[in-house]
């Protein structure tokens, strides 16, 4: 099996890092029947390339965008799952957990300030494959307004909104 080797009758994991199969550029991460190469602090991954390279000269950018605002534009259901997704498509930005949900902040915007949404019973924000989404269990008429996907980390923001409006 790959990753790993027979040792007195054991089946244990190689450590793939020992052979040195990243760039200088990287840092090898051995894990459970393989390995994982990332960026070193001062260098981020090109897309097309995937090579790790130096991030001064590399302008970093951000742009949202909400995957299924169609679908949210027209009334909501009460009572019924509700989802507003936001991909977020980030180049040259080197992100501390890039599986972290927490790379964009969810808001509820209100006359008196935008509000920081976070899990509740109700609510739920999930990251999968560059989208964030802000899920509602059992959505009401009061979740009815306008929503804020927001990204702002090292010195590169970005927001989009939708406005939702759910029919008790």
């Amino acid at each position: 099996m790959k990753g790993y080797e027979l040792v007195k009758g054991t089946c244990e994991d190689i450590d793939e890092c020992a052979d040195k199969p990243c760039s200088d550029n990287e840092r090898c991460s051995n894990v459970e029947g393989s390995y994982i190469c990332d960026c070193l602090d001062t260098f981020i991954r090109v897309k097309k390339s995937k090579e790790c390279v130096c991030a001064d000269g590399f302008e970093a950018s951000v742009r949202l965008n909400i995957a299924n605002a169609d679908q949210l534009a027209k009334k909501q259901k009460a009572g019924k799952p509700l989802a507003i997704k936001c991909d977020a498509d980030i180049d040259n930005v080197k992100l501390e957990d890039p599986k972290s949900p927490d790379n964009v902040n969810w808001y509820k915007v209100t006359d008196d300030g935008d509000v920081l949404l976070d899990d509740t019973d109700n609510i739920s924000i999930e990251r999968a494959k560059g989208s964030y989404t802000l899920n509602f269990k059992n959505p009401t008429a009061d979740d009815s307004g306008t929503y804020r996907c927001e990204f702002d980390q090292q010195g590169v923001d970005a927001s989009t909104d939708v406005t939702i409006d759910i029919k008790g």
